[in-house]
């Protein structure tokens, strides 16, 4: 199934009751009612099966999410040498691990997202 045909049943299925939008996105958990939440197709020829996420959510999602279990899974992120050596550097000061700092930052970027879009 292609991704029009696909989007059109999923359309289908909400307006028709057969898939009801939660409240909460299923990554950062906001509310629907402030974000507005998006059905995200990690496999097309699956209409019906969605993660639901907020809008902010869905677009700083990585393309290789599957499904909501993968977001707590490893994520590769590609950053320069320059800037990875700038980042390990200040997690090390800070008394860090490079992974916690970097999704520190991270969320930090969403954060700002968030009150950008609610404005």
């Amino acid at each position: 199934m292609k991704r029009y045909e696909s989007r059109l049943a999923f359309q289908r299925a909400v307006k028709g009751g057969e898939l009801i939008r939660p409240e909460n996105c299923s990554v950062c958990g906001g509310k629907s009612p402030d974000r507005g939440l998006d059905g995200h197709h990690p496999d097309y020829s699956k209409p019906l099966e969605v993660m639901w996420v907020c809008r902010v959510c869905h677009e700083t999602l990585p393309p290789g999410i599957k499904s909501e279990d993968d977001t707590s899974k490893d994520i590769k992120i590609y950053i320069s040498r320059v800037l990875h050596k700038k980042i390990k550097h200040i997690a090390k000061n800070e008394g860090v691990s490079l992974n916690d700092k970097l999704l520190g930052i991270l969320q930090e970027y969403i954060n700002r997202k968030t009150k950008v879009t609610r404005r």
